[in-house]
């Protein structure tokens, strides 16, 4: 399954529900952390890769997350964005030890990165 942006003009919606759609929308990010797993777990590299790429596409959406007044959040964001360019890397290789590893990078980042968003408050 993969997440796709809709075409047309904005809905400008209520903050409260901007905050589910974003919710809704980074939990397609975790949908495609199970896809990797269960394809490191079944030695399927073309699942992976096809969960980081869709992964990618959700960082790049217009309901992703975004507080660009925020040099610490933007660094988290591009951690983020560099431990999947490394996990992709990794699953070319066709090494289960190294993307494995890659893959558990790539979550500590998203760990990082939500910690850091609730400690300031931001709903999320």
């Amino acid at each position: 399954m993969t997440w796709r942006q809709t075409e047309g003009p904005r809905v400008v919606l209520p903050q409260d529900a901007i905050v589910t759609a974003q919710r809704d929308f980074m939990r397609s990010k975790l949908m495609y952390s199970q896809l990797i797993l269960e394809g490191l777990t079944t030695h399927n590299f073309d699942m992976i890769h096809e969960a980081i790429a869709n992964m990618k596409m959700v960082t790049e959406g217009e309901l992703w997350v975004t507080v660009d007044d925020d040099p610490e959040y933007i660094e988290l964001t591009q951690a983020f964005k560099k431990a999947a360019v490394r996990l992709q890397e990794a699953v070319d290789t066709k090494s289960v030890d190294g993307t494995a590893m890659r893959f558990y990078q790539l979550n500590t980042t998203c760990i990082d990165c939500h910690q850091y968003i609730r400690a300031r408050g931001y709903k999320l």
